[in-house]
């Protein structure tokens, strides 16, 4: 899930990732990355990304 960043610690971001979760036999496959990536897009569709 992605939005607003929610802490204020960091005037910089104005978007964040809340969470992602790779089950161990799957984590060192690219997988993560695969992943982030539409998650960027998101965030630059709601304007909180500058990527």
């Amino acid at each position: 899930m992605v939005g607003k960043e929610r802490s204020s610690k960091y005037p910089d971001y104005t978007g964040e990732l809340y969470a992602i979760y790779i089950l161990k036999e799957y984590q060192g496959n690219g997988l993560g990355k695969l992943l982030v990536k539409p998650i960027i897009k998101e965030l630059q569709q709601k304007n909180l990304c500058s990527i």
